[in-house]
């Protein structure tokens, strides 16, 4: 047996074929063969040991040796897989024509360690290495910037990518091989939390989750189905009751059930945990963290820490973000949930919100995804985009949308040149009327000026703000406030809002006003609205925009022509309404970030930086800021950890302990707010964000960051 060393005590051998039984794949297992071999050179050997500082770089002579020892076996494209899994797999996934030129031109190191290595009679014997012709890497080279890829290439290079690091660092921390827990949520669960709620068997929801399921009956074999119904009417529930019957009808091991924003995951996982007693949720986005205080996580902390972020647990909620980066993304992190989303159900909530730059590609991905993956989807939503052809519906949406008319959208002119304050004149008249008033505005500078008109009439108790520049624990408390006792329902109320309240936020107003907006928008903001059926009718009243450049135009010109400048359009009519809208927008998108391409290219860097674009909320035009914590104090704790822990592991997981400490703290703030405010704020290179170490003065935990 070889005697090299992996990691500090554990042999390379064991190391390997731990891994190896991970997957039963044979692209991964021959990965897995080679992808450490560059770990034998006397370099890495000193360092693991504790003998120096630092090694050279393993994993890129690791894929030179794999190539120099093929193998007829694997035809061109197969070993491009597996080599570009091997040099990335301490990296982001390496882009086509990187590659090509590294092989081209072998930097001084790879051929110093391959120089050491081809002498080496133990590694060749274990290795079966045939040739050592490294001038043959340059005809390899040659063939590969001919390549013609696919997007089922480009699944299976991302999949491949996935299982090696994913198998790679779960082995090292565990030592063991990972075996997937059994799914063991059922839908008497959801039956006894229904019956706790007081639903009737009768009601709209019940018929409608019944339908669904028989539907489903009829319908078994597919991989993409859809719920299209009203915004309030049970899709939740009924989406899991349909995830758990494919769980068992197709033996799917995990359930997947993702959200657009980070915001609302914090309340589903509340009522999921109501539903499910004693069952395991694992909510996974970047502000989540292990209690490492708990004796529990304390003793298998780095374990259950990679397997939260690496979707290993079998119920998980998650958001689009976590979902899209680690399909399309090319960092290392994110990627690894993608072998874990294998043999899944897996639930988009509020489809419509996806960024709609991707539908196009998404067409034709989504099923390619679900057939490499093994897996099935659930898309849902009230306002169904066109993301795929061969989705099967599975509500009876024709019918759901006739028996429902709880509001009715209708235009409203803001005359005076101060259209705020008319708006707020409005709002306070439809407040005496009704009792409860949603205003959603498109910018968060909007809302807090309406608010600040408003807060002159009317008492601090009955006036709420709900935006992105509040705190997740301030926007939590809103919420719990608005709502009446044991009810979603607000009396005496106004919020003012901006789009964080479109999806998943159960609040019922007994009137609406709403800038203008794309019209999935539009009807996702009146789901707040008469939600019970409590009234007849409600108002949702749709105002002309006053924000610029906050939408796509194409989506708001669709909008436009489909409504018209003056109308008024009742719920039951809004089906014909979204399916016009939709096919319009599906005729009018393209590929507009060539997104295409760019898989045919491999061109991995360029789609993150595309998703990067789509996710970011305009990044590049943000800061991200931790209000009210002095990260200098928690880097000196961290400097005098480091003088006392030999232990790097020992010594990130403290460091992730005091990032997982302010994590809560953090907002993304537009450069232009965070310029005018005229703050000064510091920027911590150990945590890599910025910060202000006091709020006092630029923080309201009613209304947020103070622009």
């Amino acid at each position: 047996e070889l005697k090299y060393l992996s990691h500090p005590n554990r042999l390379l051998t064991q190391h390997i074929s731990i891994m190896g039984e991970f997957f039963d794949d044979e692209l991964f297992k021959e990965a897995v063969k080679y992808h450490d071999v560059g770990k034998c050179t006397k370099s890495f050997q000193q360092y693991i040991k504790g003998e120096s500082n630092s090694s050279k770089p393993h994993a890129f002579v690791s894929g030179v040796i794999f190539l120099l020892s093929q193998k007829d076996d694997f035809d061109i494209k197969r070993l491009f897989f597996i080599y570009n899994a091997i040099i990335s797999h301490h990296m982001p996934i390496y882009n086509r024509n990187l590659i090509t030129e590294k092989l081209y031109n072998l930097d001084k190191t790879t051929i110093e360690l391959y120089d050491e290595l081809k002498e080496y009679n133990d590694i060749k014997e274990f290795w079966q290495l045939k040739k050592f012709n490294i001038d043959s890497l340059e005809d390899i080279a040659f063939i590969w910037e001919d390549i013609e890829f696919n997007i089922d290439d480009f699944i299976t290079q991302k999949l491949l990518f996935s299982k090696l690091i994913f198998a790679d660092k779960y082995e090292a921390i565990s030592k063991d091989i990972y075996t997937q827990t059994k799914l063991t949520h059922n839908i008497e669960d959801i039956k006894i939390y229904k019956d706790k709620r007081g639903f009737k068997e009768s009601d709209f929801r019940a018929n409608m989750s019944r339908e669904i399921l028989s539907n489903y009956q009829i319908n078994k074999n597919e991989l993409i189905y859809t719920i299209t119904a009203p915004t309030g009417s049970g899709k939740t529930l009924a989406s899991l009751e349909l995830a758990l019957t494919i769980a068992k009808n197709q033996n799917r091991d995990k359930i997947i059930y993702t959200m657009p924003f980070t915001s609302i995951i914090d309340q589903s996982v509340e009522i999921f945990r109501d539903i499910f007693k004693d069952k395991k949720i694992t909510p996974q986005h970047y502000l989540t963290t292990l209690n490492s205080k708990d004796e529990e996580i304390a003793n298998d902390y780095d374990r259950l820490n990679y397997l939260l972020h690496s979707w290993g647990d079998n119920f998980i909620l998650s958001t689009f973000y976590q979902l899209f980066f680690a399909t399309l993304g090319n960092k290392n992190m994110q990627s690894v949930k993608l072998c874990n989303m294998q043999n899944s159900v897996i639930v988009l909530d509020e489809v419509q919100a996806s960024p709609f730059a991707l539908w196009k590609l998404l067409q034709s991905f989504l099923p390619k995804v679900a057939t490499h993956l093994n897996s099935t989807f659930i898309l849902m939503s009230a306002t169904m985009p066109i993301i795929t052809s061969s989705a099967m519906e599975l509500a009876p949406k024709e019918e759901l949308f006739i028996r429902k008319n709880r509001y009715t959208l209708k235009s409203l002119n803001l005359e005076s040149e101060d259209k705020l304050f008319e708006l707020s004149q409005k709002i306070m008249e439809a407040f005496s009327n009704y009792g409860s008033v949603l205003c959603v505005a498109n910018t968060i500078k909007n809302s807090k000026l309406l608010y600040k008109i408003l807060k002159q009439q009317v008492d601090s108790n009955n006036l709420f703000l709900l935006n992105s520049y509040m705190l997740p624990k301030d926007r939590k408390r809103v919420i719990n406030s608005l709502r009446d006792k044991n009810s979603n329902q607000v009396n005496g109320k106004i919020l003012i809002s901006t789009q964080v309240v479109e999806a998943g936020v159960d609040l019922d107003f007994r009137v609406g006003f709403r800038e203008f907006a794309p019209l999935s928008s539009i009807i996702q903001s009146a789901g707040r609205v008469n939600r019970e059926a409590r009234f007849d009718n409600s108002t949702i009243f749709v105002f002309e925009s006053i924000s610029k450049g906050v939408y796509d135009s194409v989506l708001l010109n669709i909008t436009h022509k489909i409504l018209g400048d003056e109308f008024e359009i009742c719920e039951k009519d809004i089906l014909d309404v979204t399916q016009e809208y939709f096919k319009s927008v599906d005729i009018q998108i393209s590929d507009s970030k060539a997104l295409f391409k760019k898989i045919k290219d491999f061109d991995f860097k360029k789609i993150d930086e595309v998703l990067q674009e789509l996710f970011s909320d305009d990044k590049s035009f943000q800061k991200s800021v931790v209000i009210g914590v002095n990260l200098k104090e928690l880097e000196s704790k961290y400097f005098e950890a480091r003088n006392n822990i030999d232990d790097k592991w020992e010594l990130k997981r403290f460091k992730e302990e005091l990032f997982n400490s302010f994590i809560q703290n953090l907002l993304n703030i537009k450069i232009k707010d965070l310029a005018s405010s005229g703050i000064t704020y510091e920027y911590s290179d150990i945590f890599g964000l910025y910060y202000i170490p006091v709020s006092e003065g630029i923080y309201s935990s009613s209304s947020g960051f103070l622009i």
